[in-house]
């Protein structure tokens, strides 16, 4: 009742709104920082301050009826009120601050709603149409939520995706460097330790990259296909390896860049840009790799065959006899010869 009750800064007439889009740009006068009368802004505070000392104190169990989880399902309770009345900008303002909070609060373990709760209010920051003075702000804030060393690998692999939603949302307002280190961010995600959230960062590059520009491509094209240049050493059987932390570095550096070239042709399921083929024999020549490398590769070239399989005789033609002559065995299904 208080977030739907809550003055909401407006246009009186309409009028007045032609003339501030006439006189601001597209997205008129800024009316994205208001925060919420003075007792509204105390009373937010206060909430936020109160959950966190309850969260030194919590002691999970599975009735998940502590102090932390009442006073958590309150405070998300009224942000998701907030969305849904005219006095959303309460909820845009002050969710950003307590990003670190909520996402935490997303793998809350004892308490299965306040977890849903958590996932809702992160689901709808991210569907935001945002002004243009305020997407960028948002957005710095979400980048930095990720970049903490401090967060477990789970709450990378729920942020991600809501960075890449974040980004479809307002990519109209959003400036070249903030798109740029949006990028240069989830591509980092492919070499982190945790294999899933390798998995999640592919996915969310994948959709990045078509929305891209040319440039952008060409330049996580190189990245990548730099990354694969040098092979693993040959393991043989019933030998240790000489060096196997650096095995591991190489493997999972490999890795990262199959996963990267891959995220390049998924991107693209209908068509054949001129740098493809060459990624495709770049990929090819990884087949041989240990898992989770080979299954990646495998995985590109099945879904690569069941989106040209249609269009395969037209698509061919894209291709050298040279690179035709790497690519068959990749291209050609194994129902072929069965």
């Amino acid at each position: 009742m208080l977030s739907s009750s809550e003055y909401s800064v407006s246009y009186t007439g309409v009028a007045l709104a032609i003339d501030d889009l006439a006189r601001y740009g597209a997205t008129g006068r800024d009316f994205s920082h208001w925060a919420g009368s003075q007792h509204t802004q105390t009373m937010i505070e206060g909430m936020a301050s109160q959950v966190s000392l309850w969260k030194e104190s919590h002691i999970p169990s599975n009735e998940g009826t502590s102090n932390y989880s009442r006073g958590s399902k309150t405070l998300m309770t009224f942000f998701l009120a907030g969305f849904g009345y005219s006095s959303k900008r309460l909820s845009i303002e002050h969710i950003p601050a307590l990003l670190p909070m909520f996402s935490v609060l997303q793998e809350q373990s004892d308490d299965e709603e306040v977890a849903r709760l958590a996932k809702l209010v992160m689901q709808y920051l991210a569907q935001v149409l945002y002004t243009a003075q305020m997407s960028e702000g948002v957005t710095s804030k979400v980048l930095a939520l990720l970049e903490e060393e401090s967060n477990s690998w789970h709450v990378i692999t729920k942020t991600l995706p809501l960075l890449c939603t974040l980004t479809f949302s307002n990519r109209f307002t959003l400036s070249h460097d903030v798109r740029m280190r949006i990028v240069d961010t989830t591509a980092l995600f492919l070499e982190h330790d945790q294999i899933e959230v390798r998995h999640i960062a592919s996915t969310s590059l994948t959709s990045l990259v078509k929305c891209a520009s040319s440039n952008v491509i060409a330049d996580i094209n190189s990245k990548f296909s730099a990354k694969i240049s040098t092979r693993l050493p040959r393991v043989r059987y019933g030998k240790p390896l000489k060096d196997s932390a650096a095995y591991s570095r190489l493997a999972l550096t490999r890795h990262a860049g199959v996963l990267g070239l891959s995220c390049l042709v998924l991107a693209f399921p209908y068509t054949i840009p001129d740098w493809l083929p060459e990624v495709l024999v770049l990929l090819a020549g990884c087949i041989d790799d240990p898992n989770p490398i080979q299954s990646t590769v495998q995985r590109t070239f099945a879904e690569f065959r069941r989106t040209h399989m249609d269009t395969w005789h037209e698509d061919r033609k894209r291709f050298t006899s040279s690179q035709l002559e790497l690519l068959t065995d990749m291209l050609v299904s194994p129902c072929y010869y069965a």
